[in-house]
């Protein structure tokens, strides 16, 4: 850990994530995007199959510099790149608080895609920490569901069922409905417990998140034209923290059209 933290200090800092933007499209998906950016903090939105940070030292996505012609084998390691990896690997100004993963404040699971803040400073980084712990934040997702026969769905909602044996809070909205199968739903939480919206969609309604393989009996799995175990339908679609006047909305993933398409033509 500290020696990532020294390397990272080492490295001359591109001035801003926007100009490190084309090749963190390269490394991350063609739908990384910078929504926000400041001279402390940056929102961006993450895309789906990226995981935060890897939780042990591997060699897996290890971002190597190009000589001579890339193999299967590289290309398979680098779709494992981590969004950390990416950043760190890019110069961008990265906080050191969270030696783990160098500028995340907080996270999104591997399948979830969405809005994230990233801290360029200590400082900051502690006052969005905060904002997090005080629950001064808005976080709002947007969802397919499967729709079925034993769902609980309303048309709206107040989940308040523990996850993991912690409180855990999650109100919800339904926006559409695609037959009798899927459902497209917003929700909105209240406390940050890990896999909250998979677990009250799923144990709650009755209704788990489209494509996840955790949490769903599978039914419908391959819905996901070309998609894997790693994505699933939930998108942090928008994220506000008043204090430092973030209020930024990240755009459903192109990804979703053609299951979107095919779920209106059905």
């Amino acid at each position: 850990k500290r020696r990532k933290i020294l390397a990272s200090s080492r490295r001359k800092a591109v001035s801003t994530f926007t100009e490190a933007e084309p090749t963190l499209k390269e490394l991350l998906g063609d739908e990384f995007e910078v929504l926000l950016e400041t001279n402390e903090f940056c929102v961006i939105n993450k895309p789906s199959g990226v995981p935060c940070f890897h939780k042990k030292a591997t060699t897996a996505g290890k971002i190597k510099k190009k000589k001579g012609k890339t193999t299967s084998k590289d290309e398979s390691s680098a779709s494992d790149i981590s969004l950390e990896d990416a950043l760190v690997s890019c110069n961008v100004p990265l906080s050191t608080l969270n030696s783990d993963a160098l500028g995340l404040v907080h996270r999104l699971d591997r399948g979830t895609s969405g809005c994230m803040v990233v801290a360029k400073t200590d400082e900051m980084h502690a006052q969005l920490v905060s904002e997090f712990f005080l629950r001064r934040t808005t976080k709002t997702y947007t969802t397919l569901l499967q729709d079925t026969a034993s769902s609980n769905l309303d048309n709206e909602g107040l989940i308040d069922q523990p996850v993991n044996g912690r409180p855990a809070q999650s109100k919800y909205r339904l926006l559409e409905r695609y037959g009798n199968n899927v459902a497209l739903v917003e929700f909105e939480i209240f406390t940050g417990r890990k896999h909250q919206i998979r677990v009250h969609a799923a144990e709650a309604l009755h209704s788990p998140v489209l494509n996840d393989a955790v949490y769903s009996n599978n039914e419908m799995a391959n819905i996901l034209d070309g998609g894997t175990s790693q994505q699933f339908f939930l998108h942090s679609s928008h994220l506000t923290i008043p204090r430092f006047g973030i209020d930024a909305t990240a755009p459903i993933p192109v990804s979703w059209n053609s299951t979107l398409s095919s779920l209106k033509e059905g």
